[in-house]
C-alpha cells in the first residue's frame, strides 16, 4: 500500500461513504453487480471493487457517472451535488416554437414560484425546520427552478446567432 503517511485518511472515509451509497442504490433497486458490470461494458470484478466500501482505493471512474445515471437513477448525482453545496435538478426540455405554450411557461413559473415562496414563508414560520418541511421545501423549490430553467431555454432556443 506504500507509505501511509501520504494517505489523506478523509479521501478515504469519502471514497468508504460514495461506495457504500452506491452499494446502497444497487442494493435498493434490486440491480446485481454483474448486472451492472455487463450494462456500463466491464469486467465483474472491476464493478465489485468501485462499490465495496472496504477497499477505498478502487474508485468509480468519473467519466461513467452519466451512464450510469442513465441506467441506475440520478441518486449519485443528488449525493454529489449536496457534498459540493449544490442542488441538483433536471434540465427540461423545449421545443423553442413561440406560441400559447410561451405564456403557459410563463404562467407555469409563476405558479411554481409562488408555490415554492409559500412554502418557505411557511417552514420558516417557527424558525425551525424539520427534516420533512425540508424534503417539503425542496421539493418546491427544486419545480420552481425547473419552471424558470424552461424559459430560460426557450429564450436560448429562440436567440438569433
Amino acid at each position: 500500500m506504500g507509505n501511509l503517511r501520504h494517505i489523506n485518511w478523509e479521501h478515504i472515509e469519502w471514497s468508504r461513504k460514495f461506495k457504500q451509497l452506491l452499494n446502497d442504490i444497487l442494493y435498493t433497486k434490486k440491480i446485481y453487480v454483474n448486472s451492472l458490470a455487463n450494462q456500463l461494458g466491464v469486467r465483474a470484478d472491476t464493478a465489485y471493487k468501485w462499490v465495496n466500501p472496504e477497499n477505498p482505493f478502487n474508485n468509480f471512474p468519473a467519466f461513467l457517472l452519466p451512464e450510469f445515471t442513465k441506467k441506475i437513477g440520478k441518486e449519485i448525482l443528488e449525493y454529489l451535488a449536496n457534498q459540493s453545496g449544490y442542488l441538483l435538478c433536471p434540465k427540461p426540455t423545449i421545443d423553442g416554437k413561440v406560441d400559447a405554450k410561451a405564456l403557459q411557461l410563463v404562467s407555469h413559473a409563476l405558479k411554481e414560484s409562488t408555490e415554492c415562496l409559500n412554502k418557505f414563508i411557511e417552514v420558516i414560520a417557527d424558525a425551525k425546520v424539520t427534516e420533512a418541511e425540508y424534503k417539503q421545501f425542496e421539493k418546491e423549490y427544486n419545480d420552481a427552478m425547473t419552471a424558470l430553467t424552461k424559459l430560460k431555454l426557450m429564450v436560448e432556443a429562440l436567440r438569433i446567432k
